[in-house]
């Protein structure tokens, strides 16, 4: 992966082909110790993995797609879980026929690049697990 730094808050990355999205992006989070941002990005992803968030269950439904798709959004923050970086990002990926699905992005391999906007905040909010919904939000003052 390779990056530039814009200006004090925003940087610029580019992913190699076959590298992991999610791994890469979160342990340059953690290098760099950046600690709360967000995220936009472009490109293609290989056999990614989405999820839905079930409200009822409070559980995440994974769905393994094989092959390669058009990154045409990703959007999400980077807050620490833990005191490690943690990335929650939704992607919208077309195939071949242009047919569309979106979802949580779990995980997936970089189909060709990725060119993602890091704009990175001056706070250092961190991630705390919700049990009465089931899921990891902002520990917001006044939470």
């Amino acid at each position: 992966m390779q990056f530039v730094q814009l200006d004090d808050q925003t940087r610029l990355l580019q992913f190699a082909t076959g590298s992991e999205l999610v791994a890469t992006l979160q342990d340059h989070c953690a290098e760099y110790q950046i600690r709360n941002a967000m995220v936009s990005a472009i490109g293609a992803l290989a056999d990614p993995i989405l999820a839905y968030f079930n409200t009822e269950s409070k559980q995440y439904e994974e769905r393994s797609l094989t092959g390669t798709y058009e990154l045409t959004a990703l959007f999400g923050t980077i807050a620490p879980l833990q005191d490690q970086p943690l990335l929650h990002a939704h992607v919208t990926l077309a195939d071949a026929r242009l047919k569309t699905i979106g979802g949580h992005l779990v995980r997936a391999k970089i189909g060709g690049t990725v060119e993602l906007i890091l704009r990175q905040f001056a706070s250092d909010y961190a991630k705390q697990f919700d049990p009465s919904v089931g899921l990891k939000l902002w520990d917001l003052p006044g939470r």
